[in-house]
């Protein structure tokens, strides 16, 4: 049995989180963003329309979150398949800010013309449970009928 506190093999300390949310915040800062195929209709979700509104959220959320918002993914959950991130360890962050539970997810990858920070998903958080409560209790309400 691990003792409590310790490091569990592969997950990141606070401490390497912040290391990979600063690079991000450089990596922004001088413009070398992607954003994943999610990306358009988590913009839309927010009420984000201009791509400068993109980038202001985004810094917005990198410059709250810290490496204590950490929450995954976990080996062996922690590569991603997204094309344009596949190979790379994705890193999620939650954090409340401006009373919105957001979510953040991207990759930090590697590339011959340099790094880039790859935005996989930035929404409101959700509780997927509170979703699966509602999709089990609308199906049952349906076989009532």
């Amino acid at each position: 049995m691990a003792k409590r506190g310790a490091r569990v093999a592969g997950r990141l300390t606070d401490k390497e989180a912040d290391k990979f949310l600063d690079r991000a915040r450089k990596l922004l800062e001088h413009g070398r963003v992607k954003y994943g195929r999610h990306m358009p209709s988590d913009f839309m979700a927010l009420g984000l329309t201009l791509p400068e509104d993109y980038e202001n959220a985004l810094r917005t959320v990198l410059n709250e979150v810290t490496g204590a918002d950490y929450c995954g993914p976990h080996p062996p959950n922690h590569i991603a398949g997204e094309p344009g991130a596949r190979g790379a360890r994705m890193l999620q962050f939650v954090k409340t800010i401006s009373h919105r539970r957001m979510y953040l997810k991207f990759v930090l990858k590697k590339g011959r013309d340099g790094d880039q920070l790859v935005v996989l998903r930035l929404h409101e958080a959700y509780d997927p449970n509170v979703f699966a409560r509602k999709e089990r209790d609308a199906k049952n309400r349906m076989r009532q009928l």
